[in-house]
């Protein structure tokens, strides 16, 4: 099942996130629900390393550790936690996929801004 969470901040940086999951159900669960509104606004406030927003951000190559490159969701699952950085966005999915016995992944994700001019 695909599922897309969206956030907007002070109308100047909106965020698009896509997850996927085998079961329509986890979708409805709180837990999940939480997991999306805290990843997308994550991004509107980390604004992952390397992301260009006009393109299909699950398959741009970017350098998310020293000397490795992979798509800009997997860079995402490398960074930590705005809330909490001692978390790695990667391990709050892993903690959430746990608790609720399915697997949850962020396939792609878009992040635009109105720059001040």
């Amino acid at each position: 099942m695909r599922y897309i969470e969206t956030y907007l901040h002070q109308n100047r940086i909106g965020v698009l996130v896509e997850f996927d999951t085998p079961y329509e159900i986890t979708l409805a669960s709180a837990e999940f629900q939480e997991l999306a509104k805290d990843i997308a606004m994550h991004i509107a406030a980390a604004d992952p390393t390397g992301i260009d927003a006009n393109s299909m951000l699950n398959v741009i190559p970017v350098k998310f550790r020293e000397g490795q490159t992979g798509t800009a969701a997997e860079a995402l699952l490398e960074q930590n936690w705005i809330k909490d950085p001692r978390i790695r966005i990667g391990d709050l999915i892993d903690e959430v996929s746990a608790e609720l016995k399915t697997p949850i992944r962020v396939t792609r994700f878009a992040r635009y801004s109105i720059d001040d001019a």
